[in-house]
């Protein structure tokens, strides 16, 4: 194993083992880094997620993940 994904692993157990807020949150942005680093993940797709909408829909949020959750979300009109 490379000593960099040893090093990453040392950050992850560290950062949960952590109880000082600032002190987990600095390990845990040394992690971060480290893994974008090491790109274990490569994306060959990013799809586009399209949707339409109307005023007359009210409380509709848009989500990244293209789920949609119509919780509280109405409708006001013909």
């Amino acid at each position: 194993m490379d000593e960099r994904h040893a090093e990453l692993d040392k950050l992850i157990d560290d950062g949960k083992m952590e109880m000082d807020p600032k002190k987990r949150e600095d390990i845990y942005k040394r992690a971060s880094v480290l893994f974008r680093d090491l790109a274990p993940v490569v994306f060959l797709y990013g799809g586009v997620t399209y949707f339409g909408t109307s005023a007359k829909v009210k409380n509709f949020h848009p989500r990244g993940d293209a789920r949609f959750f119509f919780y509280n979300v109405s409708f006001a009109g013909k």
